[in-house]
């Protein structure tokens, strides 16, 4: 028995086989927002759909310091070839979870080269 849930943002319907959006995808949903209420509002939408970590991941090794939230971050890398990242995060904020979905569109199932060489600041300015 397999189970679609189904996720609508602004156009874009999202479902569980598509979420996260890729950075296309969000590019174009944020290109078409004219306001920051918009894009606030679709940030918090983008967190009510990240699956939570489980409660043995919410430990004090993935806790990410220096941040107003409470983050937890926990990666791991597939040997490939080639290696690639897979992150998976939660928090207690919905903002910050939905900045954790951009965050994955970024850097989720991308090579070490990839991650190292990208320029988050360029990726930002398109949204």
């Amino acid at each position: 028995m397999s189970v679609l849930i189904r996720f609508t943002f602004a156009k874009t319907e999202m479902t569980e086989l598509n979420f996260p959006p890729t950075l296309e995808e969000l590019v174009q949903e944020f290109s078409e927002m004219f306001d920051w209420d918009e894009r606030f509002e679709y940030l918090i939408d983008l967190g009510k759909q990240l699956p939570p970590l489980s409660d043995e991941a919410r430990s004090e090794a993935n806790l990410v310091q220096g941040c107003m939230s409470t983050v937890w971050l926990q990666t791991q890398i597939f040997v490939g070839p080639p290696r690639r990242m897979e992150i998976h995060a939660d928090s207690d904020s919905l903002i910050v979870k939905g900045l954790i979905v951009v965050m994955l569109a970024i850097f989720n199932g991308r090579t070490p080269q990839e991650i190292a060489t990208t320029d988050e600041g360029v990726v930002f300015s398109k949204l």
